[in-house]
C-alpha cells in the first residue's frame, strides 16, 4: 500500500473563495486490487469510500490501528465533507429549498418564494428582506 496527498484540480462547489474545493488536501490511497496479478503490473489509486472501507476491514481483521495516518494534515471528515456538499451542491441545495429549508445565514433576505414550471419552489433572485418564515433545520 502506497499513499499520497492529492489536491482536487476540478471546479469548486462553493461561491465561498475561501472554501474552494482545491484548496483542500485528500489523501489518495492505493492499494494492490488483485486485478493487477494478471500483468499490469500496476497498483490502482483508491480513495474515499472504497479505501476508508479498505483500511477498516484491515484494521478490524488484524486487529490493530493502521500504521499510518489514514488522512491528509487538515482533510476535513466525513461529516463536515457530506454537510458541505448538503450545503453548496446545487443539487441538494435545490432539493433543500423545494423543501424550504435553508441553513443559518443562507441568501439572507430571501422573504419570497416562485415556483418553478417543475412545481418546485425557490427563493427568489433578488432578496428583498430578512428571512423570517424558514426555520433551519441543521446544525450548520
Amino acid at each position: 500500500m502506497d499513499m499520497n496527498d492529492w489536491v482536487p484540480s476540478g471546479p469548486p462547489e462553493c461561491p465561498d473563495k475561501n472554501r474552494a474545493q482545491s484548496q483542500r488536501l485528500y489523501r489518495m490511497h492505493r492499494f494492490l486490487t488483485g486485478r493487477e496479478a494478471g500483468g499490469s503490473g500496476s497498483i490502482k489509486p483508491v480513495y474515499g469510500l472504497t479505501s476508508a472501507i479498505l483500511i477498516r476491514v484491515a484494521a478490524i481483521g488484524y486487529a490493530q490501528s493502521p500504521a499510518f495516518e489514514p488522512y491528509a494534515p487538515g482533510q476535513w471528515s466525513k461529516q463536515k465533507r457530506i454537510e458541505h456538499a448538503m450545503r453548496w451542491h446545487p443539487v441538494f441545495r435545490k432539493a433543500r429549498w423545494s423543501e424550504r429549508i435553508v441553513y443559518p445565514g443562507e441568501e439572507e433576505g430571501f422573504e419570497e418564494w416562485i415556483r418553478t414550471n417543475e412545481g418546485t419552489l425557490l427563493p427568489r433572485s433578488k432578496p428583498t428582506g430578512l428571512l423570517k418564515s424558514i426555520v433551519a433545520r441543521s446544525r450548520l
